[in-house]
């Protein structure tokens, strides 16, 4: 539907521009620092067939967001940091459940349900689709978007491509950060990372981000902002290295986003958009519990990989049955809207 032919318009909540705070500040490179020696540049080490290699070696497009570029960005989505991939359309309706991806074109514009998919998406190892995947960039160490088909790679849902979450792993030196951010609209956000060894082949790394804001629609009815989005993200993992050869990472996290619902007001909005529906029939939770295992072991000739994992995605939707400002818009006829419809 174009909205400029209706006059609606989807609005999606969003966070301004806020004040960050680090723990630590490193100091610029200088001129003077490279002296006379030619610059080598590190050659840029992917995972887009399971196994570390140079990036120029694989033999299909890859794009590479690495976590400098995700903060340097403040990209803190998945679908902020696609939206700067060229051939690659990341969308929702600002809700918990609508997101899709395209690569080059190929993608689903309507979803029939958590699986339906042409692009497929890896967090640490484990499958998942746009919908029920963490949209949250918390302590990522890369992100790799694999362009084409990679049935042969990822399986089937990977006709358009296939993306890669990375997360950052245990390290054997102690290393941390702590921020917190504030903005208009009640906008406030935390986030930190704190990890280093646990003992001699032990180690261990825990983050968080909490945000939360008020919504950007006010109802009518009773003068109060639609919703309230609110999210929180942890995850802790534990590296096992007995040997220098082999190793085991146990991944275990959980996502909770409440109150990001799609709205579909009148345009222009003028001061405020908003909507004429009954208190607390718009509504959107969305529960991801996420846990996995990797055993990596290096042979003399190859590299052995398993990944194990479990995940459960839990989503509740409560929308009105439409906005009698909208329909009568759309319809000359206004009528009234009584009764949610959950799904």
């Amino acid at each position: 539907m174009s909205v400029s032919r209706t006059g609606v318009a989807t609005v999606m909540p969003f966070f301004a521009v806020s004040t960050f705070v680090v723990m630590s500040v490193s100091r610029p490179v200088l001129a003077e620092d490279a002296g006379t020696e030619p610059l080598s540049l590190m050659p840029v080490i992917v995972k887009a067939r399971h196994s570390d290699e140079a990036l120029e070696d694989v033999p299909f497009t890859v794009n590479v967001i690495e976590a400098a570029q995700i903060e340097r960005l403040s990209l803190p989505t998945l679908e902020a940091a696609l939206a700067q991939t060229p051939g690659v359309d990341a969308l929702s309706f600002g809700d918990n459940w609508s997101g899709f991806v395209r690569i080059r074109g190929v993608g689903s514009l309507g979803k029939a349900g958590l699986d339906d998919n042409s692009v497929v998406i890896y967090s640490d190892g484990m499958p998942q689709s746009m919908m029920s995947t963490s949209l949250d960039l918390l302590d990522v160490e890369r992100v790799e978007v694999l362009k084409g088909p990679q049935g042969t790679l990822f399986g089937r849902g990977s006709e358009g491509g296939a993306i890669t979450v990375r997360s950052r792993r245990p390290t054997r030196h102690a290393e941390g950060y702590l921020g917190a951010e504030v903005g208009t609209d009640a906008q406030r956000q935390a986030t930190g990372a704190f990890g280093g060894p646990l003992g001699d082949t032990l180690s261990g790394r825990v983050a968080f981000r909490y945000r939360a804001a008020d919504g950007v629609v006010t109802n009518q009815r009773d003068g109060e902002v639609l919703t309230k989005p609110e999210d929180y993200v942890v995850r802790g993992s534990l590296l096992w290295q007995p040997r220098q050869e082999t190793a085991l990472t146990l991944i275990a996290g959980h996502e909770a986003y409440h109150e990001g619902p799609s709205t579909v007001t009148i345009y222009p909005f003028n001061d405020k958009p908003v909507v004429d529906v009954p208190p607390g029939t718009q509504y959107s939770d969305k529960d991801t519990t996420r846990i996995t295992a990797e055993l990596t072991h290096a042979f003399g000739v190859a590299n052995f990989t398993a990944v194990t994992g479990y995940s459960d995605t839990d989503v509740f939707r409560r929308n009105p049955k439409f906005d009698p400002l909208v329909m009568e818009r759309l319809y000359g006829v206004k009528l009234d809207s009584d009764s949610p419809t959950d799904v």
